[in-house]
């Protein structure tokens, strides 16, 4: 075992940190949450739909390539998300 001096530093995390910027937060239930009031803002609803839209990419390329390949290609629909619309139940 490794005998340490008086005041050598042990390094026990290791990795990229980054100093947290918070935030203000919008709702009481937040305040006083560090670990909440250093996250992004709330996402809007277009943010939402924007961020959560998959669509799988099929170029002309992709379409000019033989039957056998474009079978493979095809199987890139499999990745296509849509979220659903919010529906308001008042």
């Amino acid at each position: 075992m490794r005998s340490l001096k008086k005041n050598e530093d042990i390094v026990v995390l290791k990795g990229d940190f980054e100093k947290a910027a918070y935030k203000e937060q919008p709702l009481s239930e937040y305040d006083q949450n560090p670990f909440i009031e250093a996250l992004p803002p709330i996402f809007s609803e277009d943010d939402v739909l924007d961020r959560f839209m998959v669509t799988p990419r099929i170029t002309n390329q992709d379409k000019a390539r033989e039957v056998n390949i474009r079978y493979h290609i095809l199987k890139r629909v499999k990745t296509f998300t849509q979220p659903l619309p919010i529906v308001d139940l008042k």
